[in-house]
């Protein structure tokens, strides 16, 4: 399911437009950084990435707002409700480690997924 969801989004995004930042491709949502390919349709990969990185890899066609609760920012795709891509600069004294530090939270086909970004204590 996941892989046909993926090629359907690449069809779409691909004949949507631009994307941010130099080399950023949202069919594949992916943008090399040094050696390293950060990419949102490989989460794991942005495993300790710094928020800049992340903000390269957004779709143009996402819309941005502020968070609604904390600091940071989020990327809303206005096409699909509930689909959004949020990084955020965490809570200080949260009792879990990773909400303690940045974070990037995705949410896509209902399925919310929090990742630790540079500077996150979860990473140490």
């Amino acid at each position: 399911m996941t892989h046909i969801w993926i090629c359907l989004l690449t069809l779409l995004i691909s004949l949507s437009g631009p994307v941010r930042g130099e080399n950023s491709n949202f069919g594949g949502w992916s943008n090399a950084a040094k050696s390293l390919t950060r990419s949102l349709d490989d989460l794991e990969s942005l495993h300790g990435a710094k928020p800049s990185e992340i903000e390269k890899l957004i779709p143009e066609n996402l819309v941005s707002k502020p968070l609604k609760k904390g600091e940071g920012i989020r990327y809303l795709n206005p096409e699909r409700s509930g689909e959004a891509v949020m990084i955020e600069k965490g809570w200080p004294g949260a009792t879990d480690p990773l909400h303690s530090g940045p974070y990037l939270r995705v949410s896509r086909e209902g399925v919310v997924t929090r990742i630790p970004l540079e500077g996150n204590p979860i990473l140490k």
